[in-house]
């Protein structure tokens, strides 16, 4: 005897429309207008072409050293 699997999804109605949750459309708002701000704020930036402390791993570096000194006194 075969038994009938049950998926658990039920088909909706003609005409029935689903709901998000408040959060969904306010989550999605937040992440987008944080994106824009972050994107926006790029025009900003200024790099110094004489410096290589100021980029990649020898600036992170330096400023971890910068914050540990000033922590240490």
């Amino acid at each position: 005897m075969t038994a009938r699997t049950h998926t658990g999804v039920r088909p909706l109605a003609a005409g029935t429309a689903t709901r998000l949750p408040w959060w969904a459309l306010s989550l999605s708002m937040v992440a987008f207008a944080a994106l824009f701000v972050f994107i926006a704020g790029q025009g900003e930036a200024r790099a110094t072409a004489g410096d290589a402390a100021d980029g990649g791993v020898g600036g992170v570096l330096t400023r971890v050293q910068q914050i540990q000194h000033s922590l240490s006194r």
